[in-house]
């Protein structure tokens, strides 16, 4: 049996259909929608609105929503507000200080 080596292997990709787009903030379960549209919502000056996104909890989209947040935040003044975070217990919400 002969080995392959590198030089003997020939790759041919098609990246036309490929979105080559490197997004800081993607989790492949979101839409790039869901962060334009939580991004719409942080620019909305009046009160009385509220923001839901239900999902299914993990720690990796808790952070990657909190860093795309901050992100968006970093050059303005951030809004005394509360965001609510259900794990395990609906009826016990984790609240997140902005």
């Amino acid at each position: 049996m002969m080995e392959l080596s590198s030089h003997d292997i020939i790759y041919n990709f098609d990246f036309k259909d490929i979105d080559l787009r490197e997004d800081k903030f993607n989790l492949p379960e979101y839409k790039w929608e869901v962060y334009e549209n939580i991004k719409t919502a942080l620019e909305i000056e009046e009160e009385g609105y509220n923001v839901y996104l239900i999902d299914d909890f993990s720690k990796v989209k808790l952070k990657n929503l909190k860093d795309y947040i901050e992100e968006i935040l970093k050059d303005r003044g951030r809004p005394k507000d509360i965001c609510y975070v259900i794990k395990e217990d609906a009826e016990k919400p984790y609240p997140l200080y902005i």
